[in-house]
């Protein structure tokens, strides 16, 4: 039976650097249908497609210049198509104290340390579509 797509289906951002790593992981998601994936190559490149459409969920790689900070910031204050509230996570090779506190302050959701496998970015792509992991509390 195919898949019903009647619904909106949950949405991410995937902003990564690397192309193999990139290309991998859109191809993946892809072909398991478990979201719909548009991936960018840098902060520049996703800027556009973010006042284009919204997206519900985001996976950006933090970047040597710490450039994603201003991209996660961007999306929770509301400068973007996207909900501010919308499902964050980072790539990064390292955190420190002061980064691990603007990560929290800026309510990024999961932290993933490079290097990391592909099935990692996929099962927190999985975790962020599940409606019932997102479900308000309250």
């Amino acid at each position: 039976m195919a898949p019903d797509h009647s619904t909106k289906r949950f949405s991410i951002l995937l902003v990564e650097p690397y192309s193999v790593v990139r290309s991998t992981v859109a191809s993946v998601a892809r072909s398991l249908d478990i979201v719909d994936i548009q991936d960018a190559p840098s902060i520049d490149a996703a800027t556009p497609l973010l006042r284009a459409r919204a997206f519900d969920g985001f996976v950006i790689a933090l970047g040597d210049d710490r450039a994603g900070l201003a991209l996660v910031s961007l999306i929770r204050n509301g400068g973007t198509s996207s909900p501010s509230t919308a499902a964050v996570a980072i790539t990064t090779e390292s955190v420190d104290q002061e980064s691990i506190a603007t990560l929290k302050k800026l309510d990024v959701r999961r932290v993933l340390l490079k290097p990391f496998k592909v099935k990692t970015i996929l099962e927190t792509i999985n975790a962020f579509a599940q409606p019932d992991r997102n479900a308000d509390p309250s």
